[in-house]
């Protein structure tokens, strides 16, 4: 491979990474307002009663919110793992492919003859090649991360004032707004840490941390 075409392979996967990365910071904090949206929505529909109390209706929010952000992860590793086999296809070295098929349909991305659409269904046809490099980078985006939280008491006081307060509906009425109020703000702090966090745990980041170790892969390929 002369210096040249190493340099141009190199900005492909480059900018194929960059690209994706400004995507899935962006698809992760549009998620979190989407889904907090909708749980805060719901909260506002429980009653004093199922505010208070385990009920069916408060455990349904918190489950929606977790089935939520795990079909979020999914479809985001699906999404990430299509793309870097588009991007592998046009870049990559035609040999890099075990079908003769895609070995074809890769030289013909790389001159720029076939369509990504043309390529995509070649993709779906025969699948990715089996060489080492291959299977581990679109491994990467395989790892079906599940999310589970846990659901402590969210606003004790609140919730012993608001049992307390029957006998004053003026009293009842602060108490359950305010648990009302300390719930969504539970809910949105939970959801944050498993979309958005800093925390090396969360969804953006293990999403980010897939497309580093991707983009690494791929550039030490490109070496040998």
């Amino acid at each position: 491979m002369s210096v040249t075409d190493y340099l141009l392979r190199e900005c492909e996967v480059l900018d194929w990474w960059n690209t994706e990365r400004l995507h899935v910071d962006e698809a992760c904090r549009s998620a979190l307002e989407r889904y907090v949206d909708r749980a805060c929505v719901a909260v506002d529909e429980l009653s004093s009663y199922q505010l208070l109390y385990k009920s069916e209706a408060r455990l349904h929010i918190q489950r929606k919110l977790q089935s939520d952000i795990n079909v979020f992860n999914r479809r985001m590793e699906l999404k990430l793992r299509k793309s870097c086999e588009l991007s592998m296809a046009r870049n990559e070295r035609p040999d890099q492919f075990a079908s003769f098929e895609l070995r074809e349909t890769a030289a013909l991305m790389a001159s720029g003859a076939a369509a990504v659409g043309a390529m995509g269904a070649a993709v779906a046809a025969t699948g990715l090649a089996t060489t080492a490099t291959v299977t581990t980078v679109l491994g990467l985006f395989a790892t079906g991360t599940i999310v589970t939280f846990s659901w402590p008491l969210f606003s004790v006081a609140a919730a012993v004032a608001l049992s307390a307060s029957y006998a004053s509906p003026a009293i009842a009425g602060w108490a359950t707004s305010k648990l009302r109020r300390r719930f969504k703000a539970y809910l949105s702090r939970m959801a944050e840490m498993a979309l958005t966090d800093g925390n090396g745990q969360s969804a953006r980041e293990t999403l980010l941390a897939s497309l580093d170790a991707a983009r690494d892969a791929r550039l030490a390929a490109l070496e040998h």
